[in-house]
């Protein structure tokens, strides 16, 4: 789930702008809510389930107010939000395990699956600049973040951090506005509004007697 995540929105990137690719990976949060009643026997409370749909009213705004002029490169952003979801739910099932072995594996894993194809169909050549860049990238894109995230799903459900990963679509364009100049349109922050009331929301309901305590991992409080 990690390598096809990565590389289906890496590839999306590649294909349109990265406000069209995060936006639509975000549709993520519906994969988890969907999904982990039946995966994880997790239920939703009636101030998430407003708070998803205050985020998700965000991600809608922000994919018909974009041109869609990019069909393939959306549809490739859209799987990218399924396998994103698959993940979320993956890694709150392995909230037991060491978060930085998961991370590891992952990694390494992906290297391992990816480089046939870029064996057969791409290259391994690039310049000094850019293997430092893979590298930062490889640590502050993949590596930090997920274990960061593997730590904190030991404790908060996944449909949870679902919702307050949902930032992400708000900093993605920003970020590229300020380093590299890429602009959006106003429906970008129209729905970037959205997206932040209902991560703030999810953030304010969850309880302290809903976490997770690391030193007694068979307790899972807020059913």
């Amino acid at each position: 789930m990690f390598t096809a995540m990565t590389s289906t929105l890496v590839a999306a990137m590649t294909m349109t702008t990265a406000a069209n690719a995060i936006i639509l990976q975000y549709t993520a949060p519906v994969w988890v809510a969907v999904l982990s009643p039946f995966l994880l026997k997790e239920r939703m409370r009636t101030t998430e389930a407003a708070a998803m749909t205050a985020a998700m009213m965000g991600v809608a705004v922000l994919f018909f107010g974009n041109p869609v002029s990019h069909r393939s490169a959306m549809f490739v952003a859209l799987l990218s939000g399924l396998f994103f979801g698959l993940l979320l739910i993956a890694l709150r099932a392995l909230r037991h395990t060491d978060p930085f072995a998961v991370v590891a594996l992952n990694t390494l894993g992906s290297a391992l699956l990816m480089a046939p194809a870029v064996f057969f169909f791409g290259s391994f050549a690039f310049t000094p600049a850019q293997f430092g860049l893979l590298i930062l990238l490889g640590f502050l894109q993949f590596s930090l973040p997920y274990a960061i995230y593997s730590w904190a799903s030991r404790r908060i459900k996944a449909h949870r951090a679902s919702l307050i990963v949902l930032m992400e679509a708000v900093f993605t364009p920003t970020m590229t506005f300020l380093t590299v100049g890429e602009t959006f349109p106003l429906a970008t922050s129209v729905g970037g509004v959205f997206i932040v009331a209902g991560a703030a929301s999810a953030l304010f309901t969850i309880k302290e007697t809903d976490e997770i305590a690391i030193d007694h991992p068979h307790l899972d409080h807020g059913d």
